[in-house]
C-alpha cells in the first residue's frame, strides 16, 4: 500500500469514527421527546432526518429502516409510502404501522456497514374510541355499553359520564376488561337502569400519544324508558273489553275487539 492510500484510509477512518461519537449528527422530527412520533388512525404521518453534521463533501446517503428490515422490504407499506432523500411519508395508516424506524447516515462508497449516526423513532398511535350510535334501555335492566378503542402503545380506557370521570369502578358503575380483546375498563355496566341514568356518555382511550393533546372521544347518548310504556297499548286494549255476557262465545267477542283495536 503506497504512503497515499495509507493517509487516505486512516483520514476515512478518522471521519466515520468522529461523525459517529457525534449524537448530534443526525435528529428526528420528534412530537414527543425523547424520541415519539405520534400518528392517528388513516391519517398519513412524515419521518424526517436532518443531518447537522454532514461528512466532509456531503459524500452521504440516508436510508430508512423498519426494525431491523429496510424500508424498502416492508411489503406491509406497499403502496402506501413515500420517500425522499431525508424523509419517508407513510399513508392510509393503520395501527400496524406503529414500531420502531430509524434512518441511518452511511458513506455510499465505504464497505463498512456501520452507519455513520443514526437517529431512532418509537412510532406510536394515538388512540381512536367508539361506541355504538344510540341506545335505549328499559327501566329496571342492565346498562352495557363497550368502548371499543385502538392504539399502540395498548391504551387503558376512561369514561365520562355528565362531570364525572371513572377509570375504575365506583359505586353503581362497573368497568371490566373486553371477554376477547383484552381492554382494561372498557366495558362500562350498570346492573339496573334507572331514569337518572339518562344522558350522554363518553369514552376514549390514553396513551403516551395523549400526553400533549387531547384524547379522542366517542359518545352516545343513553334512553331509558318507563318499564311500563311497553305495556300501555296492551293496557288500552284491556281497558276496552267487556266483561263477557252469559251465553256469548268469548272467542268472538275477543276477535271483534281485536278488528276494533287491531295492533
Amino acid at each position: 500500500m503506497s504512503m497515499i492510500h495509507l493517509c487516505l484510509s486512516l483520514l476515512a477512518i478518522f471521519v466515520h469514527q468522529s461523525i459517529s461519537a457525534d449524537v448530534n449528527a443526525i435528529t428526528g422530527n420528534y412530537d414527543i421527546e425523547p424520541k415519539y412520533k405520534v400518528f392517528e388512525y388513516r391519517v398519513p404521518f412524515t419521518l424526517k432526518c436532518n443531518v447537522t453534521s454532514p461528512p466532509p463533501g456531503d459524500d452521504y446517503q440516508i436510508v430508512w429502516y423498519k426494525g431491523n428490515k429496510s424500508i424498502t422490504e416492508a411489503t406491509e407499506l406497499s403502496g402506501r409510502l413515500t420517500q425522499s432523500k431525508d424523509s419517508i411519508t407513510i399513508r392510509k395508516t393503520t395501527v400496524d404501522d406503529a414500531g420502531q424506524y430509524s434512518c441511518r447516515l452511511i458513506d455510499p462508497k465505504s464497505t463498512n456497514t456501520t452507519p455513520l449516526a443514526q437517529a431512532d423513532f418509537d412510532v406510536i398511535m394515538k388512540p381512536t374510541a367508539k361506541l355504538v350510535e344510540t341506545l335505549t334501555v328499559i327501566e329496571g335492566e342492565k346498562l352495557r355499553l363497550e368502548c371499543l378503542v385502538v392504539g399502540s402503545p395498548p391504551p387503558t380506557v376512561e369514561w365520562r359520564i355528565g362531570n364525572d370521570t371513572y377509570f375504575r369502578s365506583q359505586g353503581r358503575i362497573k368497568l371490566s376488561e373486553h371477554p376477547e380483546k383484552g381492554t382494561a375498563n372498557s366495558v362500562l355496566q350498570i346492573d339496573e337502569a334507572t331514569m337518572a341514568d339518562r344522558g350522554n356518555y363518553y369514552c376514549h382511550g390514553n396513551n403516551v400519544a395523549t400526553r400533549n393533546s387531547q384524547p379522542n372521544e366517542a359518545f352516545v347518548y343513553v334512553r331509558v324508558k318507563d318499564k311500563l310504556a311497553a305495556l300501555w297499548p296492551f293496557l288500552g286494549i284491556c281497558m276496552k273489553i267487556p266483561i263477557f255476557p252469559g251465553g256469548k262465545n268469548p272467542q268472538l267477542l275477543i276477535h271483534n275487539i281485536l278488528q276494533e283495536n287491531p295492533f
